[in-house]
């Protein structure tokens, strides 16, 4: 049986040999050919105090080529698997859980081709750094079903999980490397379905405001997944951040806009609708120049995270 490897060097060397010999031919996405967005006048700051929170549970690196189209070669790029903490007088959650306490198990069910290029290198669980802390967890948001941010799902039983019925039929239906059985199937998850409503919010056609505040509002970011979701948490200061997901893997592929490297489309399929996902990034793309102090932050991207704190400190303005 083999084992789950810490960055396996042939593997990055295969890597790094393919980029070198491709020559893009996809580089910056067209935003001429989409539709241009329109902004619904929307609330940007909160009445109510919410705190936030960088749980970090491991990490990886790669070429910055394997990351986005037109990513250097020779440049790396720390890839971070984080939980969102969420403090609010309402309740306290998760949006995604990153590597949980039994992330070796779970990714065991991968083959070793699979276990190679998606290696990891854990720190502790989001259950292990709470522990201490006297946080209660009773909701868990994931901004998708994948194995990097569903793994910690199990480790919190008493929590409910928000998400969409079209998000959880695929991962049920789906095979590793993209959903790992041990991580969604478990009879103790307690699912909470959620619909969004038909409110306008920015540049999306539909939103929740899930504490009715103007503090926490989750938009569709479908593309990645059936039903990836992303977050706002608006300050009362009137600092604003969005949580865009895997919709991209690095800023890089909203500001310029670009989509994922070439080379992992190919070996991996990452994207469950390219389509969708391109024109997600381009919406992202307009949302950044709409609000250029607006702090989106992809999913994984190291350099992004390296500018705030991590747990136990708190952002709270």
């Amino acid at each position: 049986m083999c084992k789950s490897t810490k960055n396996n060097k042939y593997i990055h060397q295969l890597f790094l040999i393919c980029a070198l010999l491709y020559i893009s031919c996809s580089g910056a996405i067209d935003t001429r050919k989409y539709h241009r967005d329109t902004f619904t006048q929307a609330t940007t700051s909160a009445t109510t105090d919410v705190s936030i929170a960088f749980i970090h549970t491991g990490n990886t690196f790669s070429s910055e080529s394997m990351i986005f189209d037109g990513g250097r070669t020779f440049c790396s790029h720390e890839t971070v698997f984080v939980a969102v903490l969420v403090k609010h007088p309402q309740g306290t959650f998760l949006f995604d859980t990153g590597l949980g306490e039994n992330i070796d198990e779970q990714f065991a069910d991968n083959c070793c081709f699979h276990q190679m290029i998606l290696s990891y290198n854990k720190t502790q669980a989001a259950s292990t750094q709470l522990a201490s802390h006297d946080m209660d967890i009773k909701m868990i948001i994931p901004s998708h079903l994948h194995w990097d941010h569903a793994s910690g799902i199990v480790d919190f039983p008493h929590a409910q999980v928000w998400i969409q019925k079209n998000e959880l039929l695929w991962a049920k239906s789906m095979f590793p490397p993209h959903v790992l059985p041990k991580q969604i199937h478990p009879r103790t998850i307690n699912w909470k379905l959620f619909s969004f409503q038909d409110i306008p919010y920015e540049n999306f056609t539909r939103s929740l405001d899930i504490f009715d505040d103007g503090s926490v509002i989750l938009v569709p970011l479908e593309g990645h997944s059936p039903g990836s979701v992303g977050m706002f948490v608006n300050f009362p200061s009137g600092r604003r951040m969005f949580f865009s997901g895997d919709t991209t893997w690095a800023i890089e592929g909203v500001e310029i806009p670009t989509q994922k490297a070439w080379l992992v489309r190919c070996l991996v399929k990452p994207d469950h609708d390219e389509e969708q996902t391109r024109n997600m990034i381009v919406k992202l793309h307009w949302l950044s120049k709409k609000y250029p102090h607006l702090e989106i932050i992809p999913a994984h991207d190291g350099k992004v995270y390296k500018k705030y704190s991590s747990f136990p400190k708190f952002i709270s303005k």
